[in-house]
């Protein structure tokens, strides 16, 4: 939607909230509102389908942030690699082969 140069655009990721980094996002792509391909994918396979549906099923007992908390903090502890040890891919589109 945006031209190249038109970099300070910002198109909302769902409809409903907009800006705010919530679980909405999920309703969303349950009702085929999709910005993002790979959030389309989501929906796709049914492990991920049921852990979609799980965010946003009323009396569930999954909260989205909590989850989204620890898995933030999980990927800090991988450990990341940096100067000869670490790969900046020249191609943002593919893995570096050599």
């Amino acid at each position: 939607m945006c031209l190249f140069s038109q970099v300070n655009i910002k198109i909302p990721l769902d409809q409903g909230t907009k800006f705010i980094f919530d679980d909405f996002i999920f309703r969303n792509i349950k009702n085929g509102f999709i910005v993002l391909a790979s959030d389309a994918r989501l929906y796709d396979n049914n492990k991920t389908k049921q852990i979609l549906d799980s965010y946003i099923t009323t009396g569930s007992g999954k909260s989205f942030k909590a989850n989204f908390g620890k898995a933030m903090v999980r990927m800090s502890n991988i450990g990341v690699k940096t100067g000869p040890e670490g790969d900046s891919r020249r191609v943002c589109n593919a893995i570096n082969l050599a």
